[in-house]
C-alpha cells in the first residue's frame, strides 16, 4: 500500500508523463524539501518510479508492476 504523497506522485506521472524532478518536488509543496526527497527515493527503491534523461527527469517505471 502506497502513502498519499506517494499515491499522487504516481498519478501526476501517469497523467502527464516524465516530468523533471525539481517539478515533482515542487508539487509536494506542503512537505519539507527533505521529505519529498524521501517520497521519491522510497518509490525509486520500490522500483516504482525511474530515472529518465540521465536524472533530470522521473517517470513512470513500466518494467515492475503499480500495486494500489
Amino acid at each position: 500500500m502506497l502513502l498519499e504523497d506517494e499515491q499522487h506522485v504516481i498519478k501526476w506521472l501517469s497523467q502527464y508523463g516524465a516530468l523533471p524532478k525539481t517539478q515533482i518536488l515542487q508539487m509536494l509543496y506542503n512537505k519539507p524539501r527533505s521529505t519529498a526527497e524521501k517520497i521519491i527515493r522510497n518509490l525509486k527503491r520500490n522500483m516504482q518510479i525511474t530515472d529518465v534523461g540521465g536524472g533530470y527527469y522521473l517517470g513512470l517505471d513500466y518494467a515492475s508492476p503499480i500495486s494500489e
